[in-house]
């Protein structure tokens, strides 16, 4: 505006020269027109022009004048405003300084007390970990006999195993060997049934057939007599077949006898093998749940590893976390230092003439050179001992690593023994899948065999029932017995052997199975010397665990005390860097001032600036030594931690030792309820048995009365039959012929045959 203005001004007043030449030359030849006129006009116009603007250029020239005079008195007040700010800055710098490095003092006093509480905590620890080392090897032996115990007894049940199986195959072919007895002796009987009932009718047709003698004695001639004899002669024959058929059935209930004694002990057998089997199984149970209770232990151990790799994890990740915004803090720091210098050497140019204020500067800066000094030797101190404190956090941490590795073997040794446990244990299972299958399959042949026994008991009595319906139609086929009697006595000698022998293997393996039984004893009352030799061992530990629970619960108090002390270093900490930022914003405000005024004061203060760039480079050591120090505290904490991690191993060992009472407690309560539990089953089938022999023998009385009342009834029928001989002798006497001598050779003869006939049937 100002150049449009002066070109303006220039083009007017050379039109207003050139309109005034032109006038004179016109008045010189005194021409006068209308040019002239307008000439005027213009130069009339171009004066006005000319007025204003020197009205509008004194008007500005006032202003100007106005503000020179206005910054020339700021130019004499504003140094003095500048050195004020510097002053106070400084002095705020240098309190804030004081303040920070008071609270480091404090800080790193409160930092050492707590390294020695730690120290002296970790002595304790140590000691403590030195007592319960022996206690550790004893728990380590203990478990190693135990682990070999149970291999012992592993291979002791894979012996019996396979003792037991051969007893059940023995026992299944005993079964079969009784089953066949069962059969022949149900076929015998039926025999003897049949055997009697053709009796009966045989007797019947000889009453007839005595009868029809009676009726034919009146008219018979000489030839009949003989006929008669000879019918008697039969008659005798017959009687003999009949006593011999007599005595074979007498041998065949001897056979049955036998044989029904021999049910008796097979089903003893059979008792006694199941009560083993019982023993086994629960024996196998035990295994089992001690398997069960060491994988259990060992899934413990790995969670409690688990939870604490997670949480040193997050840990380590909060630290990271930390690390990351302490670094950026430091860049932001860095960042301010260096906009700070840039300012002070700005100002170090603005202010090239003031030597008082220089003096005062330098007078200010060697104070504070003398104080950072004296800092920079506390911080040599406290880098000493924070190197100090590194070597032997260094230690600690080798220790460390020594016993972690410790542990990590007996890890990997728990880990291979457990590998071991879960195959034998698997193989104990399908051991024991196989056992089961086979006492089922024992269980369904015993079901079958116990339902075969009852049907033919039942069907025993309905053909009993049905004989004695039909006893008018059994006399019949004597002759067709003898042939089956010498059969059946065959057979009967090959079943009598076939029984000598199995009553052979059977002794054997009772002696076996008695032997077995007095082993199991023998093995119970040693395992319950074992029990209660270990409970003194038992009291003692839940004493010494009781006490450790104490120095674990003050342990515990004394860690949650300096994590309440953590929490204020930490608050103070915060607070000091809150009052660190707000010394920041006056800082911030003098940088937007002085970076208005940089262009006006460039030459100012250069002396005074390299004195401040040094005050600034020390300023800056004490920033970084800060910053080590902070490092260090990290340090400390992340030593803090490590020693709580051991703290929380500590407590971890302590819990498995815990958990290894607790397991051997529940190990000796289940052996307690499962000999219980033993003792209660075998009462059970005891009772069971008693129960079924009781049956058994009532219905093999029953059977016995049976036998007795046929054999009154046959003995009957022989009284009859012998009165029908005496009838007969008595008739044939009557009718015999004497002899020339008076000698009676057939009536000898007949009462030879009927004195044979009736001792043979007296002694049947």
């Amino acid at each position: 505006m100002v150049i449009s203005r002066q070109e303006n001004r220039k083009t007017t007043v050379a039109a207003v020269l050139e309109h005034i030449k032109e006038l004179d030359e016109k008045f010189d030849e005194n021409q006068y027109d209308d040019t002239c006129r307008t000439l005027l006009k213009d130069i009339s116009e171009g004066i006005v022009q000319l007025e204003l603007e020197c009205q509008t250029i004194q008007e500005n020239g006032e202003a100007k004048s106005i503000e020179a005079s206005s910054l020339r008195h700021r130019f004499q007040i504003f140094p003095e405003q500048i050195e004020n700010e510097l002053n106070s800055a400084v002095e705020s710098a240098r309190n804030s300084n004081i303040e920070e490095l008071t609270s480091l003092q404090t800080s790193l006093n409160k930092i050492q007390a707590v390294i020695k509480d730690f120290k002296d905590r970790h002595l304790k620890v140590e000691k403590e970990n030195s007592a319960i080392e022996p206690e550790k090897n004893e728990v380590m032996e203990k478990h190693e006999d135990i682990v070999g115990q149970l291999n012992e007894r592993m291979a002791l049940k894979a012996s019996k195993q396979i003792k037991l199986n051969n007893t059940r195959e023995r026992l299944r072919d005993s079964l079969q060997e009784i089953i066949d007895i069962e059969d022949e002796i149900a076929q015998m009987k039926e025999d003897m049934i049949q055997e009697r009932a053709d009796a009966k009718q045989e007797k019947l047709r000889l009453k007839q057939a005595i009868l029809r003698l009676k009726e034919i004695k009146m008219s018979m001639t000489k030839e009949e007599l003989i006929s008669i004899k000879e019918g008697k002669l039969e008659i005798e024959t017959l009687s003999e077949h009949l006593m011999e058929s007599e005595s074979k059935l007498q041998s065949k209930r001897t056979v049955v006898a036998r044989h029904e004694k021999a049910k008796d002990e097979a089903i003893a057998r059979e008792k006694h093998l199941s009560s083993m089997l019982s023993q086994k199984i629960t024996e196998n149970n035990e295994l089992r749940e001690k398997g069960q209770g060491i994988t259990r232990n060992h899934e413990n151990m790995i969670r409690d590893f688990e939870r604490q790799q997670a949480k040193l994890k997050e840990e380590r990740d909060i630290l990271q976390e930390e690390l990351r915004q302490v670094t950026e803090e430091q860049k932001k720091l860095v960042q301010h230092h260096k906009s700070h210098r840039a300012v002070l050497q700005d100002i170090v140019q603005q202010r090239d003439g003031e030597d008082a204020t220089l003096k005062e500067v330098q007078s200010l800066v060697r104070d504070t050179r003398d104080r950072f000094t004296k800092v920079s030797d506390e911080l040599s101190r406290l880098k000493d001992e924070s190197i100090n404190l590194d070597n032997r956090m260094n230690r600690l941490m080798e220790d460390h690593k020594a016993t972690v590795e410790v542990l990590g073997r007996q890890i990997e040794q728990t880990r291979t023994s457990l590998n071991s446990e879960r195959k034998e244990r698997q193989e104990l299972q399908n051991d024991r899948d196989v056992l089961q299958k086979k006492i089922d399959n024992l269980k369904r042949e015993h079901g079958n065999f116990m339902s075969e026994v009852t049907s033919r008991i039942t069907r025993g009595k309905e053909k009993y029932l049905q004989q004695t319906q039909k006893k008018e139609e059994t006399n019949r086929l004597v002759g067709e017995t003898e042939k089956t009697a010498k059969n059946k006595q065959q057979q009967l000698e090959k079943a009598q052997q076939a029984y000598n022998e199995m009553t052979a293997d059977l002794g054997g393996k009772v002696k076996e199975g008695e032997d077995q039984i007095n082993r199991y004893r023998q093995e119970l009352q040693n395992v319950q010397k074992a029990t209660e030799a270990e409970q003194p061992l038992y009291q003692e530990r839940e004493k010494i665990h009781k006490e450790k629970q104490e120095l674990l619960d003050k342990m515990k108090k004394k860690v949650v005390a300096l994590k309440k002390e953590q929490q204020l270093l930490q608050q103070e900490i915060t607070e000091t860097k809150e009052k660190i930022e707000d010394c920041k914003e006056p800082r911030t405000q003098l940088e937007e001032e002085l970076g208005i005024r940089k262009n006006d004061y460039n030459n100012f203060l250069k002396k005074a600036g390299e004195e401040m760039s040094q005050c600034e480079e020390d300023i800056y050591v004490t920033t970084s030594k800060l910053d080590v120090i902070m490092e260090e505290n990290e340090r400390l904490d992340n030593a803090m931690n490590k020693l709580q991690a051991n703290l929380d191993r500590v407590n971890y060992a302590i819990e498995e030792k815990n958990n290894l009472f607790r397991a051997m407690t529940n190990r000796k309560e289940h052996i307690t309820t499962t000999l219980k539990d033993a003792w209660a089953k075998d009462r059970n089938m005891d009772v069971k048995f008693a129960i079924r022999d009781t049956d058994t023998v009532a219905e093999i009385t029953d059977f016995e009365n049976g036998m007795q009342e046929r054999g009154e009834e046959l003995q009957g029928i022989q009284s009859l039959i012998e009165g029908e001989l005496d009838n007969l002798t008595q008739f044939l006497e009557n009718l015999r012929p004497y002899n020339k001598d008076g000698d009676e050779p057939g009536n000898k003869r007949t009462h030879h045959r009927v004195r044979q006939a009736k001792k043979k049937s007296h002694n049947h």
